[in-house]
């Protein structure tokens, strides 16, 4: 069986081929991808995670999410350079 990048592709696939794809990759396989790209989903899952907070608990502002994840995000960014040394 060969091995194709749909991303790279660019190949639009309909709701049963999507479903029927879903069940042929494996979880490793998902693992792998976003621990190659961390620093693309790093942003997203961060949001997430407040967005869940505000949801179940409506305590969260919009503006609030934002000054946490500026907060989080210099030290981060000043760890990564550091640990780059």
């Amino acid at each position: 069986m060969s091995e194709v990048n749909l991303l790279e592709e660019e190949l639009l696939l309909d709701d049963k081929q999507v479903e029927m794809l879903a069940f042929a990759i494996k979880p490793e396989d998902i693992k792998n991808y976003i621990n190659e790209h961390k620093e693309e989903y790093r942003p997203w899952l961060f949001s997430e995670y407040f967005t869940e907070l505000n949801r179940k608990y409506n305590l969260i502002t919009q503006d609030f999410i934002s000054k946490m994840y500026e907060s989080i995000r210099e030290p981060y960014t000043n760890l990564k350079l550091m640990l780059k040394k």
